[in-house]
């Protein structure tokens, strides 16, 4: 798991060659006129969701992994915090999903991670995120997520 400001992206370009490429991605583009969903950057290796929605509080959120693919979460506008544990460390809530590349899981956090505009965080497939959680009070928030399929 990584967290960091896109100013600083360079030092996680060389992670793996699509991380480098999302990245830029992220640093490069005008999100304010993109349409929300889907956006293809390198077919199903590498594409983009951008997402609109309310942050909620963390009792009504679950925790999520993925397989497949790492996710990039990146911040447009609002805040939000997002709780991360080791999937390990978690009990299995909803069984794997193949076609979603999703578990979803329950259990403790081991952090938070607090994200403004500008900032990204990274999750490996064994880093279990619940996202988009308040910070205090529901608010808007925009973001687009970068799935990078492993491997």
């Amino acid at each position: 798991m990584i967290l960091d400001v896109l100013e600083n992206r360079g030092r996680y370009e060389q992670l793996h060659p699509r991380i480098g490429k999302a990245l830029a991605y992220l640093g490069e583009t005008d999100f304010t006129a993109m349409a929300e969903g889907r956006h293809p950057i390198d077919g199903d290796d590498l594409y983009a969701l951008v997402l609109s929605y309310e942050t909620e509080a963390e009792k009504d959120r679950r925790f999520e992994a993925h397989r497949n693919y790492i996710d990039i979460q990146c911040i447009l506008s609002g805040r939000e915090i997002i709780y991360w544990a080791p999937t390990e460390e978690l009990s299995v809530l909803e069984d794997y999903s193949q076609q979603q590349d999703v578990v979803f899981l329950s259990g403790e956090a081991r952090g938070e991670l607090r994200l403004t505009a500008g900032s990204f965080a990274v999750f490996y497939p064994e880093d279990a995120h619940k996202p988009n959680c308040a910070w205090d009070e529901p608010q808007q928030a925009r973001k687009v997520v970068v799935k990078v399929r492993v491997g």
